[in-house]
């Protein structure tokens, strides 16, 4: 996963330069996919999202009444928070930070003591690489196992319980209809599992939609994508039949937390 705001003020280089939380809580949570140190007030045009934004503010320092369009830019931008160090006699700066961060949902945090910005850097794009080669691991990984599979010309049930291994969790294999075709529950019962599935499977809300089948010419070999996304992670893959003509089909397994099915419950 990658870090968040909350986890990056955890941090023993953050946390020893007494952090302070001005405004609402509510975006700790939100991931934090770079870090960008920046003493412009006009940064929202070099953001991309998903930012955290560290300055000293010595700009808004001269003049503290720009403090909230500033503010209000970052979070128009997608930032996922911003972190003012504020030290010394800076009290109209404080009070303009705070008042700006009482009408924002964007976390603003300030740090009365100095940081070393390039050490919070460093430490943050490191945990966000380790986050990115996990995924390329797992990626890699499922690709290798659903190859061996359809290599193998691997049955219905055999992919759908290599599935359920590979995230943990019970998968359900249901047609459009949302009726069973095939299920692996693992260590949940299947009666908890499988009842009432269709009616709580038609209410789960869907994060995608199934395409239409496509001509082979189109897959010439086996095709996977994956990430993760609503807490849990996804895995898409496309393959051929060796049904006249042959098509290829587009298959996604999924994790996620629900109201509608069992918790962790992989459908597709």
């Amino acid at each position: 996963m990658l870090p968040t705001v909350r986890s990056v003020l955890d941090l023993p280089v953050l946390r020893d330069a007494e952090p302070a939380l001005l405004g609402s809580a509510h975006g700790l949570d939100q991931p934090v996919r770079w870090v960008h140190v920046s003493e412009v007030l006009d940064v929202s045009g070099l953001l991309a999202g998903g930012e955290l934004v560290l300055t000293t503010g010595l700009e808004l320092e001269k003049d503290p009444g720009r403090t909230g369009v500033f503010v209000r830019s970052l979070q128009d931008a997608g930032a996922s928070g911003l972190i003012v160090e504020v030290t010394g006699d800076r009290q109209e700066s404080l009070d303009a930070l705070a008042l700006a961060a009482s009408a924002a949902a964007l976390p603003v945090v300030v740090v009365r003591r100095r940081v070393r910005f390039v050490q919070i850097t460093e430490i943050v794009h490191r945990l966000i690489v380790a986050e990115q080669l996990e995924r390329v691991e797992r990626a890699r990984a499922v690709h290798e196992a659903f190859t061996v599979l359809s290599l193998e010309s691997a049955g219905t049930q055999q992919v759908v319980d290599r599935a359920a291994l590979m995230i943990g969790a019970p998968v359900v294999l249901e047609d459009l209809s949302h009726l069973v075709l095939a299920y692996a529950a693992g260590t949940t019962d299947t009666t908890v599992l499988l009842d009432d599935w269709e009616r709580r499977s038609r209410v789960t809300p869907q994060q995608w939609k199934p395409p239409a089948r496509v001509p082979v010419t189109g897959c010439k070999r086996p095709w996977e994508s994956g990430g993760r996304s609503g807490g849990g992670w996804w895995f898409r893959r496309y393959w051929t039949t060796t049904a006249t003509p042959a098509w290829c089909w587009n298959v996604q397994l999924r994790r996620w937390p629900s109201t509608g099915l069992p918790n962790g419950t992989g459908a597709t």
